[in-house]
């Protein structure tokens, strides 16, 4: 789970405890902590953004929000529950509190282990078309052979960049994923939020002239993320061998496939 997630959690647990356990009158004030539940969850979505996950915890809050509205602005002389009332109440917030830390806890914003090896990792993504191939599975004869294809590289260090989400095109694959699985097409919504230790077109590492290749085939029902922790842990082990790929900083194209445009030297 996200440091926000946990905060939120916490802020509705502590709502409901401000709201069903009786405090002597000196700590009553502290029933007037209960709404920073409410603005927990606003900076939860603006920062770390909304999942399905986390919607019993967004609805705790509001309710115990608006528990504590209703208690405040109570007409004097209106008669308090009862403890048969109250005991329920209770049980339901124990419930609710069950219930809304479930979800986010079985299906969290995961992450990944540090990589063990000497270097960062960077990564760029390639979008191979070979215009000399006509593509065989589609009628339109203009069509020619595509194919994507990510690289992992030794690379500098670079602390302050952004990280590489564990899934590209998340909004595309999850619900795609969703329909495999026969589940909800939000189900793998929160796959957005999944970041990874590779760093986007980071700079090759130059502590070596050339580093080994590794070409890995996720397989047919399958796709590139389903094996992200063994494909980047490859990379920043990588020592000196052949075939290797250059440092020459990658590039985009879409032209006929050659691996000579990659930096790629070695035997074939």
């Amino acid at each position: 789970m996200r440091l926000l997630e946990i905060l939120l959690l916490v802020a509705d647990l502590v709502a409901f405890l401000l709201s069903a356990v009786p405090l002597p009158g000196r700590a009553r004030w502290l029933r007037h902590a209960a709404p920073t539940a409410l603005p927990v969850m606003g900076a939860q979505l603006l920062v770390e953004g909304p999942r399905w996950q986390m919607v019993p915890a967004y609805a705790l809050a509001g309710l115990f929000v608006l528990v504590w509205l209703l208690r405040t602005i109570k007409p004097a002389g209106r008669p308090t529950a009862r403890g048969r009332t109250r005991r329920l109440a209770a049980g339901l917030g124990v419930l609710g509190l069950t219930v809304a830390a479930a979800p986010p806890m079985i299906l969290p914003v995961f992450g990944f282990p540090h990589p063990t090896g000497p270097y960062a990792i960077g990564t760029v993504t390639y979008h191979w078309v070979d215009a000399a191939r006509p593509e065989v599975f589609t009628a339109d004869p203009h069509d020619r052979r595509e194919l994507m294809v990510q690289l992992w590289y030794p690379a500098k260090p670079v602390p302050a960049a952004a990280r590489a989400p564990w899934v590209q095109d998340a909004d595309a694959v999850a619900p795609a994923l969703a329909r495999a699985f026969h589940l909800p097409r939000f189900a793998f919504g929160h796959f957005k939020y999944v970041t990874t230790n590779a760093i986007p077109s980071a700079p090759v590492a130059a502590d070596q002239p050339s580093y080994p290749v590794l070409i890995f085939l996720h397989g047919f029902s399958a796709f590139a993320s389903t094996t992200p922790s063994r494909s980047r842990s490859w990379s920043p082990t990588a020592t000196s061998s052949r075939p290797s790929i250059s440092r020459t900083p990658p590039r985009r194209w879409s032209s006929r496939m050659d691996a000579r445009r990659l930096g790629c030297r070695g035997s074939r």
